[in-house]
């Protein structure tokens, strides 16, 4: 018993820290963007993906380095990998047809399918961010939350804290983000692998940009 207690506040600890690096890289970042848009040159999205990509592999190095824990503790696994593709395959599927019904009744246009929107690296980046965002914040706040609703207030918190990456995208954007992350967040708990909710990422992503909702 005493050994499960230390192993949990060793746990709570190195993610408090990590926690810490994530809030320091975050609002660094954040201000680097004002700064540059404050001297009139705007940061293009793709450099936007890149700075979240950089800031996932900097916490992934955090991790690795400087606590005990391994990757398979923030849920890069192949735990639950076939239920957990099922579950997505089926969300995908469902979230396709209520865009395509949303492209078809509210927002029609002369080109219904833009192919040049698709990035086949997106599904990298869809890994990245998850991992950053389920896979390492959720975790963590987990970790360090004792209360008995822990898991939806690490939810909720982890969403708003990976939303907050995307302020460069305007306030629709975010909004959807934050939605789509709350729902990935509580798919995620329940498959307890990042993968499942990789691939409804960059569904989600890809559908949405070759559409034009997005």
């Amino acid at each position: 018993m005493e050994a499960v207690e230390k192993e949990l506040n060793q746990r709570k600890q190195e993610s408090t820290f990590c926690l810490s690096i994530f809030l320091a890289t975050d609002s660094i970042w954040i201000l680097l963007v004002a700064l540059w848009e404050k001297l009139n040159r705007p940061i293009s999205g793709n450099s936007m993906t890149y700075g979240v990509e950089i800031i996932a592999l900097l916490m992934m190095f955090v991790t690795k380095k400087k606590t005990h824990m391994q990757l398979k503790d923030m849920r890069v696994s192949r735990k639950n990998l076939g239920p957990s593709m099922i579950r997505a395959a089926c969300i995908c599927l469902i979230a396709i047809a209520v865009m395509v019904i949303l492209k078809l009744t509210v927002m029609r246009s002369e080109t219904f399918v833009d192919w040049s929107q698709f990035d086949p690296t997106y599904v990298f980046t869809s890994v990245f961010q998850e991992f950053l965002a389920r896979g390492f914040l959720l975790t963590c706040l987990i970790n360090i939350f004792d209360h008995k609703e822990k898991k939806h207030m690490a939810v909720l918190l982890s969403s708003l804290l990976f939303t907050s990456l995307h302020l460069y995208y305007g306030f629709n954007f975010m909004v959807g983000a934050g939605i789509l992350s709350v729902l990935l967040g509580y798919v995620c708990i329940k498959d307890e692998n990042i993968w499942g909710v990789s691939l409804i990422h960059f569904v989600f992503g890809t559908a949405g940009m070759v559409l034009g909702l997005v």
